[in-house]
C-alpha cells in the first residue's frame, strides 16, 4: 500500500503528473486492464531518474510503460507505478541521415515524417502502433523490416544514468532486445536519401493499406499475440486449428486475422488469457508446436 505521505513526496521530487488508482484500460489498446496504484506522467528524463530513485528507496515496484500496444494487464491490475513513455519525450531531430527520436514519439508518425524529410527504411514498419520506445523494446517488425535494421545507438536510463548504447552493446533478436531492465529514453536511426518522396510515400500508403485488409484494426486488440514459429506462422497453424473466429465470453479470434484475439466489447484478462491458452493447446495437439505469446502479460487477475 502506497501511503499518502509517499505520494505526496513523490509530487515533490518528480517534475510530471501523478494519477492515482488509474485504469489501466485507459492505457493499453486492448482496452482491458485494473487499476495501476500509480500512473506517472513524465515530462523530463530527469523526472523519471528522481522517481525511481524515489520508488527504490521507499521499495515501491515500478514499470515503464510505451504505448500498451502489446500489453494483457490482469483484471486485479497493477500493484506499485507505471511510468507512462507516452508522454514528455517527443522530441526529433535530423542530422544528415541520422534521425534521433524521443521515447514518446509515435512510431507510424515517425515513419511518415522521415519519408516526408527525404529519408526512407522505416516505411515498411508505418502500422506498427507502438511508440519509439515500445518498438525499440521489442525490436519490432513488420513485411521483413525490424527496427533494429536501421537503428545506431539507444540512450537509456540503467543505474540511475543516461548511458548511451551503440547497437553492437545490445543483445536483440526476433521481438526481444536485453534492454528490458533499462527505460529507453531516445533512439537514432541510419536511414538513406531518396530522391522521390512521392513514390517512397505512395509505398507507404499501399503497405497501411494491405494491413488494414488483413488485420482487425476496428477493434481493441494487441497486436500479433504469438511469435511466428521458425519456418511457420502462428496464423496459419491457429487458422488450420478451424479456430479462427472462435469467441471466448467477450474476446475472440479475429475472423480476419487468426494470430489476432480482440476485445468484442467488456472483455476481461481472464477471458484473454484462458482463450491464448486453449489455443496453444489446440495448435500443440494438432502440429507438436507450442506457440510462445509475443503479448506480454502483467498485473495480477489472469
Amino acid at each position: 500500500m502506497i501511503s499518502t505521505d509517499q505520494i505526496s513526496e513523490l509530487r515533490r521530487v518528480f517534475d510530471g503528473e501523478v494519477l492515482e488508482n488509474e485504469p489501466m484500460s485507459n492505457q493499453t489498446t486492448l482496452k482491458i486492464g485494473g487499476n495501476a496504484d500509480l500512473l506517472l506522467k513524465p515530462i523530463s528524463k530527469e523526472g523519471i531518474v528522481e522517481a525511481i530513485k524515489f520508488f527504490e528507496e521507499s521499495s515501491i515496484p515500478y514499470m515503464a510503460l510505451g504505448r500498451g500496444s502489446n500489453l494483457l494487464v490482469g483484471d486485479e491490475g497493477i500493484r506499485g507505478a507505471v511510468i507512462a513513455m507516452k508522454y514528455g519525450l517527443d522530441h526529433i531531430s535530423y542530422e544528415d541521415d541520422l534521425v534521433t527520436a524521443g521515447a514518446s514519439y509515435d512510431w507510424p508518425k515517425l515513419t511518415l515524417d522521415t519519408i516526408k524529410a527525404g529519408l526512407q527504411g522505416l516505411e515498411a514498419t508505418a502500422g506498427i502502433p507502438a511508440t519509439v520506445g515500445g518498438a525499440i523494446m521489442m525490436n519490432a517488425g513488420a513485411y521483413g523490416t525490424e527496427v533494429f535494421d536501421v537503428i545506431t545507438e539507444v540512450e537509456v536510463i540503467r543505474d540511475h544514468q543516461f548511458i548511451s548504447l551503440k547497437k553492437e552493446e545490445i543483445n536483440y533478436g526476433y521481438r526481444h532486445t536485453d534492454l528490458t531492465d533499462d527505460i529507453i529514453l531516445q533512439g537514432t536511426f541510419q536511414l538513406n536519401k531518396i530522391e522521390n518522396i512521392d513514390e517512397v510515400l505512395e509505398k507507404r500508403k499501399q503497405l497501411l493499406a494491405e494491413r488494414n485488409a488483413s488485420q482487425p484494426l476496428n477493434k481493441p486488440c494487441v497486436g500479433s499475440v504469438f511469435k511466428n514459429p521458425d519456418d511457420d506462422h502462428a496464423g496459419r497453424l491457429i487458422e488450420a486449428c478451424e479456430l479462427k473466429g472462435f469467441s471466448n465470453g467477450n474476446v475472440q479470434v479475429s475472423p480476419k486475422h487468426a494470430n489476432f484475439f480482440v476485445n468484442t466489447g467488456g472483455g476481461t484478462a481472464k477471458e484473454m488469457m484462458d482463450l491464448i491458452k486453449m489455443v496453444q493447446q489446440k495448435v500443440e495437439e494438432k502440429f507438436s508446436v507450442r506457440l510462445e505469446m509475443e503479448v506480454k502479460k502483467i498485473g495480477s487477475g489472469f
